[in-house]
């Protein structure tokens, strides 16, 4: 009976993501895709610019074709929304959440940055439309920047996924911060938060690489770096979507060492907290909150030794933008209670 009850409840969920998946394979999109794994996601990253175009179209399909990250947020949208809610939605990308919460009954409200991605989303669009999973005035799509993106309507909903582990290049805070300002009262943000992790490693590189070289471990791009975790797991940010957040993280934290090593990297990972209650955890979805290593000059610890870790940048930022240090100190003050491994 539960197992009925849940297909169920998914079935427009997963109707839509294999309608897109049909769509973009036609097109030979995924192919493309593919062809992009050839180039590391850090080099990708590095070549884009996103507060002026946005992801890309392939980096866009590419956080589509990650089905377990879609389909965990096309689920919220599907079990929450209802016949005449009002949904916006930042970022559209391919259009799934959109049009999940169209397919629910709701008014969707789009913006997107990207020409060639809206482009995309406009003709998916109208391909649901023709097969008759909601009418033609459901869907408002605009091209703009949702920084600016003034809505003529009060939202029930608010959809944004602008994230990257760290809250590193996306603006997905900034943006949240506008935009509640058009959420209802008891409206829904999806999602709902953000939680941001790190530790220090000595990681297995496979050159010496530069400082704050970043490097995202990928079974898709063939990219492994093995690492030693040598220092407690601290969580440094928590954030809310649905309260205005602060749009700079500042760390100062003593840490006491596990083992013997060379601090030679940070990894940070990120959870996600859903509107449910479910957490989008470390392991859950390959293009949304993934493991990232950052490569740091290298400090010879041994047990026990306590060592500062100093972390600022804006969110927003290109990895190579922030101040990252490792310091030695001299012992742990009595009042910090050391993290237990997350």
């Amino acid at each position: 009976m539960c197992d009925t009850i849940v297909l169920m409840e998914m079935e427009i969920s997963n109707k839509i993501y294999n309608e897109i998946f049909e769509y973009l394979d036609r097109k030979g999109l995924i192919a493309e895709l593919v062809r992009m794994f050839q180039v590391t996601e850090a080099e990708r990253y590095a070549e884009l610019s996103i507060d002026e175009e946005g992801l890309s179209l392939l980096e866009t399909i590419r956080c589509f074709y990650d089905k377990n990250r879609s389909l965990l947020f096309a689920r919220e949208v599907e079990n929450l929304c209802k016949p005449g809610n009002v949904v916006i939605e930042a970022g559209i990308g391919t259009g799934i959440l959109s049009f999940v919460a169209a397919s629910c009954g709701a008014k969707v409200y789009g913006v997107e940055l990207n020409k060639q991605t809206l482009a995309l989303a406009n003709e998916i669009n109208t391909e649901l439309i023709k097969k008759g999973f909601y009418s033609s005035d459901q869907i408002s799509f605009s091209l703009g920047d949702a920084h600016d993106y003034t809505p003529a309507v009060t939202a029930d909903f608010i959809i944004s996924e602008n994230n990257y582990t760290g809250m590193f290049y996306e603006k997905q805070i900034s943006i949240g911060n506008h935009l509640i300002k058009f959420l209802k009262p008891k409206g829904i943000f999806i999602s709902s938060g953000w939680q941001d992790f790190a530790f220090l490693a000595c990681s297995d590189f496979p050159y010496k690489p530069q400082p704050k070289e970043l490097f995202v471990p990928s079974a898709l791009e063939g990219v492994w770096v093995p690492y030693t975790q040598l220092s407690p797991t601290i969580q440094y940010t928590n954030f809310d979507f649905c309260k205005t957040n602060p749009e700079k993280i500042n760390v100062s934290c003593d840490l006491a060492i596990l083992e013997d090593g060379d601090i030679n990297s940070i990894v940070v990972y990120s959870k996600v907290p859903m509107p449910s209650g479910y957490v989008i955890g470390r392991y859950d979805a390959i293009a949304l909150n993934n493991d990232i290593v950052i490569a740091l000059p290298s400090v010879k610890v041994k047990k026990g030794d306590v060592v500062k870790l100093q972390l600022e940048y804006n969110c927003g930022d290109d990895v190579n933008q922030a101040e990252i240090s490792v310091t030695k100190g001299k012992s742990l003050p009595k009042y910090i209670t050391q993290n237990t491994l997350l």
